[in-house]
């Protein structure tokens, strides 16, 4: 199912559920989708700068 999302829903997607279980790979997830062109971010972009804030490591 994730496959067939555009890349930037899918690498949050996967981002949220590792934040969820405190994998520390949902860093890696947010990273790479901020590594995407802006225009491929989407609002995605800016949930993924708010994850990878201070609270990230709470």
């Amino acid at each position: 199912m994730a496959a067939d999302l555009p890349t930037a829903s899918r690498l949050y997607v996967l981002g949220a559920v590792a934040f969820t279980e405190r994998d520390s790979r949902a860093r890696d997830y947010f990273r790479q989708l901020l590594a995407l062109p802006v225009e491929q971010q989407g609002e995605w972009g800016l949930k993924a700068r708010y994850s990878l804030g201070p609270r990230f490591d709470a």
